[in-house]
């Protein structure tokens, strides 16, 4: 109503001249913005119930997906007001003494004009050991800049949060420029500098002046890059009522563009020329570390080269992140890091040897626990407490933060985001006495977003996590979600008196029975196809959590592993929890290339799929052929290759051969190297006799890949960590030096046109020199 009353009074004021289609066509403009900022309040309500107040918030951590589990949300009485005084006292005679910035930076998901930014901003009160609660609001400003030393700002925002979100904050930086190298850092007043937030107007949100000076100077742009997210639209919605605060304060100068920049990028040639900020640093003395972030390309852009480093499967507990630092190192080589899932795991301390791990390695090295590479808490997480103090155990890991404070991440969860072997009704490690999934699911969920720097996709869907990313004309990143979508539970091919025809009966049951996610998202897949074909894009790139390939494996002699012969003529695949323990899900993703191609009426050799893959637990590049029952009701491969798919080592998490190890050896000591190494090549000459389409695989090491994406070639370089102080002494390869180092494995490539691994080879290593030997030494007479 004020806004109307607003525009009753300009018009009634406005010079009654020839020029009326002015008048009208202002009228309209301004009708169309009130009904865009209706239209985004209500999605944004829908999302999240009657638990976001009405003023909205800059804290996209309060919009986390829990809005249907309203004993799990957020009470509107609990939601910070940006307009608020800081409240120093954490409670009566127990003052807040501090605040940190406790787990760094981060950022994510990044598109063509806006970015995820993240970071913790925690209070310290004078006892801590007090029972009452305390909770106070703390608020703090992010500031963007092309430059390092922030002398220009292109965004700058007021934040708070508060410990409902775990003092968490995530903000969308907007008004960016595509293809850009951006820094970034948040600053709060600490509690002995206080000033009133009040008469600090000049500063409320510095992204309305920007845009206002670029749509002076700008130029206009006709890319609408955001189209399908809605938090593009809606996560500064607070922008609105902050203008008209502004306007009664600053006059009727300011634009109120309804916090729109999708379809408005007008740019300053003068990199965003805005008020310098370099007394903030002094009036707010409490600064975060500086964070470097990229924006992706415009969808119209032309692009010659990306590099994504592509890491998954880090237990904290099993070795140190040298794989993290080591990326980070490759800052400006890199233009993201994709996390395909498991970032975090659920099991207790201790969990080499835990009962709650189906896979225990019982050659765990104590050198990573006695360094200090615990879980906390001790216990397995079922809790929200639970799931955030974990986030925070990891997070406190220097390597990884260092990691996501010089690099954009696209991020995934896979199952130990929630619990080992997730699927949409229960886990693997999930059992009776520890309270309804549902709600341990939600806790998992609602931690992840507080946590990660990633944005919420879908109002209407409160655990979607499928969403995709354009850069540029080069490719679209596809990022899928086979984990708590829908999922169904797996089969157990173990302590099973089936014949093999018997079990994969099942495995190739209809979709309706047995899928590996909904069909809304299978549809939305061949969907992403289409529209990529359809815009030029050259390559789709598809972030998948689990192997897409079969691996058969041959039963060694005397079957150290337990497989039941009976399943399969000495060869088995026993990974239920991959896409070969859902064959129809997997027939139906391949057919949605096919069908990808017909839509878009484009040729076979234009489909261009390439998947990158976590889980396993080790490097494999293969070609990816349709699969079916032979006569006697076993799976065979057959027919021209679909796509291609390069599956990464995990950053610390028990290795495919760390694994096998204890099984083989039967017992608990680990064996000489020789023996490792023979065991080893027994089963990865094993690999390749029995999965022709395999071309390269490694078993034994950690580290990740980078995927390198031209329009003539995809290359998966895997570096893999080397530890020369462990290498021949300890099992645990790599993980156990914060220190290590890495070496280049070797690169698979796939050519455009070819939907097909086409070759990997590995590097040529120079042949040591031969230790000389040492001098003679004189021969000393004995004495006697």
């Amino acid at each position: 109503s004020t806004f109307n009353h607003s525009r009753s009074a300009f018009f009634e004021s406005f010079p009654r001249t020839s020029n009326m289609s002015l008048v009208i066509w202002l009228n309209l403009f301004l009708s169309l913005t009130l009904a865009k900022e209706d239209h985004r309040h209500q999605r944004l309500k829908r999302n999240t119930g009657d638990f976001i107040p009405k003023h909205e918030h800059n804290n996209l951590a309060f919009l986390s997906p829990f809005g249907k589990v309203p004993r799990l949300a957020v009470s509107q009485k609990f939601h910070p007001s940006v307009s608020t005084v800081l409240k120093l006292q954490g409670g009566e005679g127990n003052p807040m003494t501090s605040l940190n910035f406790t787990h760094g930076v981060a950022s994510g998901d990044p598109r063509p004009k806006n970015i995820i930014l993240w970071t913790r901003l925690a209070p310290v009160f004078a006892n801590a050991s007090l029972d009452a609660p305390r909770c106070p609001d703390v608020h703090a400003r992010v500031l963007v800049s092309k430059f390092q030393d922030f002398r220009r700002i292109a965004f700058r925002s007021r934040v708070s949060t508060n410990c409902h979100v775990d003092y968490t904050i995530k903000v969308a930086a907007r008004f960016l420029r595509p293809s850009t190298k951006y820094y970034y850092k948040f600053i709060a007043k600490s509690p002995q500098n206080n000033f009133d937030q009040e008469n600090d107007d000049d500063d409320e949100d510095g992204a309305e002046d920007n845009h206002h000076h670029r749509r002076r100077r700008g130029h206009d742009d006709d890319d609408n890059d955001d189209d399908n997210d809605y938090d593009d639209d809606d996560d500064d919605n607070a922008h609105t009522h902050r203008l008209r605060i502004q306007r009664r304060r600053r006059g009727p100068h300011v634009v109120d563009d309804g916090g729109e920049d999708d379809d408005d990028d007008r740019h300053d040639d003068d990199d965003d020329d805005h008020d310098n900020d370099h007394d903030d640093d002094q009036r707010l003395d409490i600064v975060s570390p500086i964070g470097e972030t990229k924006t992706a390309p415009r969808k119209s852009e032309h692009v010659d080269q990306l590099k994504f480093a592509v890491v998954s499967c880090s237990n904290l507990e099993y070795g140190f992140f040298n794989a993290y630092r080591l990326i980070s190192q490759r800052k400006d080589e890199v233009d993201a890091v994709i996390h395909l899932g498991d970032y975090i795991y659920e099991y207790p301390n201790g969990a080499g040897a835990a009962t709650s791990d189906p896979n225990p390695n019982t050659f765990f090295s104590s050198a990573a626990l006695a360094a200090g590479r615990k879980h906390i808490p001790n216990t397995e997480i079922l809790s929200l407490k639970d799931y955030r103090t974990r986030y925070a155990n990891y997070r406190a890991d220097l390597d990884l933060q260092e990691a996501h404070r010089v690099l954009p991440f696209i991020t995934v969860w896979d199952d130990h985001e929630s619990s080992n072997d997730a699927f949409a009704n229960g886990a693997q490690n999930h059992q009776e006495g520890e309270g309804p999934w549902e709600e341990r699911v939600t806790r998992a969920v609602r931690a992840y977003f507080e946590w990660m720097p990633i944005r919420q996709v879908d109002p209407d869907d409160d655990r979607r996590i499928y969403r995709s990313f354009q850069y540029g004309d080069l490719l679209d990143l596809i990022m899928i979600d086979t984990r708590l979508d829908h999922r169904a539970q797996q089969l157990n091919a173990f302590g099973m008196n089936q014949t093999a025809s018997e079990f994969q009966s099942k495995v190739y049951a209809p979709l309706d029975e047995r899928g590996i996610m909904s069909e809304t998202q299978r549809a939305w897949i061949e969907d992403e196809f289409t529209e990529s074909l359809e815009r030029g894009a050259k390559w789709r790139i598809v972030g998948n959590q689990i192997a897409l390939n079969y691996f058969f494996f041959p039963i060694p002699p005397g079957n150290p592993l337990g497989i039941p012969p009976n399943l399969d003529q000495g060869v088995f695949y026993q990974f239920q929890d991959t896409w070969a323990g859902y064959a129809e899900s997997r027939r139906a993703f391949l057919r949605s290339i096919d069908a990808a191609v017909e839509r878009a009426d484009k040729q076979a050799s234009d489909a261009n799929v390439v998947v990158v893959t976590g889980d396993f637990h080790f490097s494999a590049a293969s070609s990816l052929l349709m699969n079916s029952r032979d006569s006697n009701g076993r799976t065979i491969l057959s027919g021209e290759p679909r796509c291609s798919e390069y599956q990464g080592p995990s950053v610390t998490s028990q290795s495919a051969l760390e694994f096998i190890l204890p099984l083989v050896v039967n017992g608990t000591t680990p064996p000489p190297m020789p023996i490792i190494s023979a065991i080893e090549a027994q089963f990865t000459n094993g690999l390749k006799t029995t999965n022709p389409t395999l071309k390269q695989v490694d078993i034994q090491q950690h580290g990740y890949f980078v995927l390198s994406v031209t329009p003539e070639r995809t290359e998966a370089s895997y570096y893999f960590i080397k530890d020369p102080i462990a290498k021949g002494a300890i099992y645990n390869f790599g993980v156990i030096n914060p220190q290590a180092d890495e070496e280049l494995g070797f690169t698979c490539f796939s050519n455009a046109g070819e939907n097909a691994v086409k070759e990997c080879v590995s590097p040529v290593r120079p042949t040591p020199a031969p230790t000389p030997r040492p001098p003679p030494q004189p021969v000393v007479q004995n004495p006697n």
